[in-house]
């Protein structure tokens, strides 16, 4: 077992927009089949390297952190290759905490043996390697990947709200393989 695993803190939409994901998905030539038990559709908030003994910790920083975030109602569109929600403050801000509250706590020295799949893809390791200088802050774009290689057409936009969030042990094609942790945004 490594010391180290590739990990993804990501929100997990509800089931009739993982249902629609899987729907796209599967019709359009994809390059993995999504699925909801370890292929999950997923909006990222960061990518890192976590060390397998600071899992507890990280743990205990999302439940924190979700205590103080109410759940996000998006507005997404479908184009081809993803669902991408429309400018959302409290997305952008979210992805911001969780990049602060866990700086310190990862790293992006990342190597094949940390991921869930033993076939990785050169670019999957590039997109955790440098995630924070090209994917976070300013050039942060949230969107959850259908993986499809068919062009969509004619999908009208979608409405939902997200509240699960989650630390999901990366894959291939930086895809959420096994969830680690799990909570929920705040309701109150």
């Amino acid at each position: 077992m490594n010391d180290k695993i590739a990990i993804d803190i990501a929100l997990l939409p509800p089931d009739e927009i993982m249902d629609l994901a899987i729907e796209i998905n599967r019709a359009h030539k994809p390059e993995f089949l999504l699925n909801k038990q370890d292929y999950l559709p997923h909006i990222t908030l960061s990518q890192a390297i976590l060390k397998q003994d600071d899992l507890a910790e990280a743990e205990a920083r999302l439940k924190l952190l979700a205590s103080e975030f109410k759940p996000l109602l998006l507005k997404a569109k479908i184009i081809p290759n993803f669902i991408e929600p429309y400018e959302n403050k409290g997305l952008i801000k979210l992805h911001k905490v969780v990049m602060g509250k866990f700086q310190d706590l990862v790293s992006y020295n990342v190597q094949a043996k940390y991921f869930f799949d033993s076939h990785i893809r050169h670019k999957s390791l590039n997109w955790v390697r440098n995630y924070r200088s090209d994917s976070a802050f300013g050039s942060y774009y949230p969107h959850l990947t259908l993986g499809t290689t068919e062009p969509i057409q004619n999908v009208p936009d979608v409405r939902f709200t997200v509240k699960r969030l989650v630390v999901c042990h990366l894959g291939n094609y930086n895809t959420c393989r096994k969830i680690l942790v799990e909570t929920e945004l705040c309701d109150d």
